[in-house]
């Protein structure tokens, strides 16, 4: 059977896959809108809108790294492993006579 390799390829956005793109703009979004809030209240540099602009290339240019390194999906098992999964596995020894017990 031939498979051919543009097929089996995930889609890909500036070298990075849908949803690592997605978490970009998110964070691209979320910085801006913390400056214009922030700007309500105080006065807010110019600066800040440059460093968050020059933190979230930052950040695209180190996923298409990892993306060349054959990291599959790296943003999104980082986020996984420190958010989602448990930090301990609770193992408990079964009871034979339970009804739900499996063999």
């Amino acid at each position: 059977m031939k498979v051919y390799k543009t097929i089996e390829k995930k889609s890909q956005v500036l070298g990075l896959g849908f949803s690592e793109i997605g978490l970009v703009v998110l964070l691209f979004a979320m910085l801006f809108i913390l400056g214009n809030t922030l700007a309500m209240f105080i006065y807010v540099s110019g600066w800040y809108y440059l460093i968050s602009l020059g933190l979230v290339l930052a950040v695209v240019l180190i996923l298409r790294f990892n993306n060349k390194q054959k990291h599959p999906s790296y943003l999104m098992s980082m986020i996984s492993f420190h958010f989602f999964q448990p930090k301990r596995i609770y193992l408990s020894k079964s009871n034979p006579h339970d009804r739900n017990h499996k063999r």
